[in-house]
């Protein structure tokens, strides 16, 4: 799975020119289910769960849709915790879910 993941991160940064790319993995067995940060450049992020529905990536995972955002700070959804904790100011996001064939979803980056 490590080189799906990677191949998957790299096309991100390519696809997009980000500076920044954070996958999260759904946990579809907690209840409610969660995502689960699987990647990111701030190393102490790693780990943190998501429910569905809350934050950027929960509102991705619960409606499936792709978001973006212009201005992070602007939208309600955003959690600025993380870029507290980091000391990275998050600017504009893209947030993608990655659905299989039985519309379940695998993982947000």
């Amino acid at each position: 799975m490590n080189d799906v993941v990677g191949a998957l991160v790299r096309a991100a940064y390519q696809l997009v020119r980000a500076d920044r790319v954070s996958l999260f993995l759904s946990d579809l067995a907690a209840s409610p289910p969660e995502l689960v940060l699987y990647i990111s450049q701030d190393k102490d992020a790693t780990g943190v769960r998501v429910p569905f529905g809350r934050g950027v990536a929960g509102h991705v995972a619960h409606t499936r849709k792709v978001l973006a955002i212009p201005d992070a700070y602007k939208d309600s959804r955003f959690n600025a915790d993380v870029d507290k904790q980091t000391g990275y100011k998050t600017s504009s996001i893209l947030c993608v879910p990655v659905v299989d064939e039985q519309d379940r979803v695998l993982a947000v980056v």
